[in-house]
């Protein structure tokens, strides 16, 4: 399966950029809750992201899953199937600042 196939296959509408304003350049990009401050404002594709058995960008199973899924054919593993922004490309897709998880820094999380 190619990337653009895995892409439209866990899309729910089956397009990927009808309407929809990303917190990150590349639209596969999504990091878990607590990660990026800018995916922490999109709680309902975080939820959406593991109702599906999706993983995170940067979640240290994506590469493994990745090779196992290239290697076998198969779309899924226990359930699990990669991120989509990491299928397509790999570790690069983080290497670009504006798809970098931000985090909150210590002023934000402490307040005035």
């Amino acid at each position: 399966m190619g990337a653009y196939e895995y892409l439209a296959s866990v899309m729910p509408d089956g397009s990927p950029l009808a309407g929809r304003e990303y917190p990150h350049c590349d639209w596969r990009v999504l990091h878990a809750p607590g990660a990026c401050q800018y995916c922490d404002g999109h709680p309902d594709w975080q939820a959406e992201r593991m109702s599906g058995n999706l993983l995170f960008t940067g979640d240290i199973r994506n590469h493994t899953l990745i090779e196992e899924m290239l290697a076998t054919g198969v779309t899924h593993i226990d359930g699990l199937r990669p991120c989509p922004a990491q299928f397509a490309r790999g570790n690069n897709c983080q290497i670009w600042g504006g798809n970098k998880p931000r985090p909150a820094c210590d002023e934000e999380i402490k307040g005035p």
